[in-house]
Order: C-alpha cells, then structure tokens, then sequence
C-alpha cells in the first residue's frame, strides 16, 4: 500500500459516500463500485460497539463476508473491510486494542 489513511469514527453515526451524494457524506471515497450513498457506520459509546452497514446495493465486505444492507455487522479489532473495488481499511478498535495490551 502506497497510502495510509486513517479515519475517526465519532460517537454516533458516519455515513461514507461519493461527493455527489445529496447529502456530503461525512468520508468521501471515490473509485470503482463506491455508491453515492455507500455505507454507514454507528458507534455507540455506551455499549463500546461500532457497526458497519452496507446502503442499498453497495460493495462492503468485512473479513471477505458481504454486509447487507439492513444488516449491520460489528467490527472488532484488526478486521479488514473493503469497499467498492479499491479501498481496503484495517479497523482499529480503541478499546479492543486497550485490552489486548494490558492482557
């Protein structure tokens, strides 16, 4: 990878999507198979859980498993997601990751 990019997932929820988007999406991708509205994302600071969902028809895997939409899956430390054809993400759980350090 030529590139590293990291992204911050607030409490609440991020929507991910192309910049023609009838709402500019809070990440911007672009490339091969991103949909204008691609993806959402809920962290929910209480339980500690953030969640990936898949926008209609988009291309979202996560761990080489499709995500549907409708059907949020959880992310965990270190899982791969990739969207559209060209963007591969390793998630960083900040919590997850605390608890690996100190077992």
């Amino acid at each position: 990878m030529s590139e590293c990019l990291i992204y911050f997932f607030p409490p609440g929820e991020t929507r991910i999507g192309r910049k023609d988007a009838e709402k500019t999406p809070d990440i911007v991708l672009s490339g091969l198979n991103i949909e204008r509205e691609h993806a959402l994302v809920v962290h929910d600071e209480a339980s500690r859980r953030v969640t990936i969902e898949a926008i209609g028809v988009a291309q979202v895997f996560v761990n080489g498993n499709p995500v549907d939409a409708g059907s949020p899956v959880e992310l965990h430390q270190s899982n791969r997601v990739i969207m559209g054809n060209n963007h591969i993400f390793r998630f960083n759980h900040p919590h997850e990751a605390t608890q690996v350090m100190t077992a």
